[in-house]
């Protein structure tokens, strides 16, 4: 046998012990404090090692509060993400910061918490977030932020596959057909 039960009672040793270093370390509280990319992250690896660890009630206390948290405090009404619109990179940074949300919100479906179609009442939301980045990735606007390096509208393409399948709207399947493809071992097309 491979995979023993002492190596399982060790990995999930490991990742309990992780976990609670991310949750009480000076770097932890710092990560779980920053307001862009960094926090929502932060987030994601929090709930992803609660749920792996057994602390179902802490990835879902960590993901109710990404909705104001989060969601609410990174995405504008129209669907920007500032504090990843200022970085030389803003459009990865755009997207991966969605990324991040996106997971989260993937998360939340195995504990009963609708990220998905979270929304303020002024329509901050991540389908809004994903809308507002669209018509850049299909070249309908150009991009007015900076982007140093390759612009890259393919990375949008995993972001797109989820929401397809989650908010069931077929203009996701639609204008998925119009970005150029991600490499067949891109880690977005074996995951999702």
């Amino acid at each position: 046998k491979a995979w023993s039960e002492s190596d399982q009672r060790n990995l999930d040793q490991w990742f309990a012990e992780f976990l609670r270093w991310m949750l009480e370390s000076k770097n932890g509280r710092d990560e779980a404090a920053a307001k862009n990319n960094h926090g929502t992250y932060y987030d994601l690896q929090v709930v992803s090692f609660a749920l792996f660890v057994g602390k179902r009630d802490l990835a879902t206390r960590t993901l109710e509060a990404a909705r104001e948290k989060r969601i609410a405090a990174q995405i504008e009404p129209d669907g920007r993400q500032p504090l990843e619109l200022v970085r030389t990179k803003a459009w990865s940074y755009s997207v991966g910061n969605l990324d991040g949300l996106t997971l989260l919100a993937t998360l939340g479906e195995r504990v009963g918490v609708d990220l998905w179609n979270y929304r303020t009442a002024d329509g901050r939301s991540i389908r809004r977030a994903l809308d507002y980045l669209m018509p850049f990735a299909f070249g309908q606007k150009k991009w007015p932020d900076q982007q140093i390096g390759e612009w890259q509208p393919q990375t949008l393409f995993p972001l797109m596959r989820r929401a397809a399948a989650r908010y069931r709207d077929e203009k996701y399947q639609v204008l998925m057909a119009k970005i150029p493809q991600l490499d067949p071992g891109d880690r977005g097309n074996l995951t999702f």
